[in-house]
């Protein structure tokens, strides 16, 4: 399978016109994230819940999975997702 990327968006602001977006995509294509920015005020929150957007739907901080890691909690999978910038 090969792989395009059609054309790049900004995110908007509101989730009701990603939504809008996000329907009026013919069934062959997919949105992805490119990048996820995060002001350096932003707060230290250790899980994201994108499932609205797209996948993966859940995201949690390094500080929570060394957190779960070192408590020996087991039955999850975790994928690194390097696309979070902070500026």
């Amino acid at each position: 399978m090969k792989f395009e990327i059609d054309k790049v968006i900004p995110m908007p602001s509101k989730l009701s016109e990603f939504k809008v977006i996000k329907k009026s995509l013919p069934r062959q294509k997919e949105l992805m994230i490119h990048r996820i920015v995060f002001k350096d005020n932003f707060p230290k929150y250790d899980v994201f819940n994108l499932s609205q957007l797209v996948y993966p739907p859940n995201l949690i901080s390094e500080r929570l999975l060394n957190t779960l890691q070192e408590a020996g909690m087991t039955g999850f999978v975790t994928i690194p997702f390097d696309k979070i910038v902070c500026e």
